[in-house]
Parts: C-alpha cells; sequence; structure tokens
C-alpha cells in the first residue's frame, strides 16, 4: 500500500513512518488533514496497486494515545458480530434454542403488559452479549500495553490494514515504542506517526520532516 498528500513529495510505503512538522501551523493542518481523509476527504491518499482504499474501512485513527476507549462502538459491534456467527457456526442447536426461548419471553410479555411492546429482530445472542456487558478483556499494566491490547483486538476482530497516531512518540519511551512497532510489524499493519517535533529515530522507521522554512527532508 502507499500514502500519499498534494504537499508532501515523498510517497509512504508499507511500515512505520513518520512525518514530522516543526511549524505548528504546518502541524496543525497536517493533523486536520488526516481527520478529513478519515472523514471520506481526500488530502491523505491511502492506495492498494492502482485502487484508492477508503480509510475509514480499513483504518485506525487514534488522537490521543493516553486517552481512548478499547471497548469502543466500533470494538463493540465487531466483537458482537463474531461471537454471533461462532455461536450459530459451532452451536446451532443451542443457539436455534435461545432464539425461541427469547421470542417466546416477549411474546408472553407483549400479553401482559398494559400496551403493545416490539423489539429489535437483531440476532438474540447478540442481545444477550449486550445485557451481560460482554466486551473485550482490558486488563493491561501500562499504557503501551493497553494501547497494543487495542490494535490487537480490532487487528483481529475488524482487519485494519492502516493506524496512524497523533504525536505517539512524545509518550513513549524507546522500549515501549519498539513493542507497538514489533506489534504492527508482525501483523503487516502500515502505520504513519504524525508527529510536532523530531525525536529519536528509532530502527525500522522511515521519517519525513517538513521544517520550519517548509523544507521537506528524508531523515
Amino acid at each position: 500500500m502507499k500514502l500519499t498528500h498534494p504537499r508532501i513529495d515523498t510517497a509512504f510505503d508499507d511500515g512505520i513512518n513518520v512525518l514530522v512538522a516543526e511549524e505548528p501551523r504546518t502541524f496543525r493542518q497536517f493533523c486536520l488533514d488526516i481527520f478529513e481523509s478519515f472523514d471520506g476527504g481526500e488530502p491523505f491518499v491511502l492506495s492498494d496497486g492502482n485502487r484508492e482504499v477508503n480509510l475509514s474501512k480499513c483504518g485506525l485513527l487514534v488522537e490521543n494515545v493516553l486517552d481512548f476507549n478499547v471497548n469502543d462502538k466500533k470494538t463493540g459491534n465487531a466483537l458482537f458480530n463474531e461471537l454471533a456467527n461462532i455461536a450459530e457456526e459451532k452451536f446451532p442447536k443451542e443457539t436455534a434454542d435461545l432464539s425461541k426461548s427469547v421470542s417466546d419471553y416477549f411474546e408472553k410479555l407483549d400479553c401482559e403488559s398494559s400496551v403493545q411492546i416490539d423489539w429489535c429482530d437483531e440476532s438474540p445472542v447478540k442481545v444477550l452479549f449486550k445485557a451481560f456487558g460482554i466486551a473485550v478483556k482490558d486488563d493491561y499494566d501500562g499504557y503501551a500495553e493497553k494501547l497494543v491490547n487495542y490494535l490487537s483486538a480490532l487487528v483481529h476482530l475488524t482487519n485494519i490494514k492502516f493506524v496512524a497516531f497523533i504525536n505517539l512518540k512524545s509518550y513513549f519511551s524507546r522500549n515501549e515504542l519498539a513493542e507497538i512497532y514489533k506489534f504492527l510489524r508482525y501483523h503487516g499493519v502500515f502505520a504513519l506517526l504524525l508527529e510536532s517535533s523530531a525525536k529519536e529515530k528509532i530502527d525500522g522507521e522511515f521519517r519525513v520532516i517538513i521544517d520550519n522554512d517548509l523544507c521537506e527532508i528524508i531523515a
């Protein structure tokens, strides 16, 4: 895959890529551009061969690396869908019995209620998952592990191929970044780090710096 931007001569390829914009207004604009791209705009364009890829469908934007919910709506829906598919494929009889029991239960409630009631036609097992608060396990010893757990859940549940971070290197040590990079490389996730200043370069990073004079430097 390849990532391009009209104001950057260099194209980013698969791997760990760092885009540093030292001038504050330029950094702010790149951040606004990545937000817009995830909303369907085209400042940043991700392509696979000759085909443009929809960032919102195959990508993840981590705006705040310290404040995110491992069990956000996207992860939760993907988890429920996976568990529902497992239930229907691996335990068809139990799932069918559960569906009938839930339907019978609501019909009885409808008969006893002072008003007519209706219920969604969503899979009964999904309703059960939500009712019991089933979620991705969220135990971690530190923020780097929490971030890796979050990425792992989305990689396995939604098959994301691209992730963008805002100022990731400002919050994690070299060793922590190495662990995050190790996970991304192992799972073949294309990463872009938008940074407001140049930090120590880590092995394997491809780095482009837009300096205060707006000169583009590969360093």
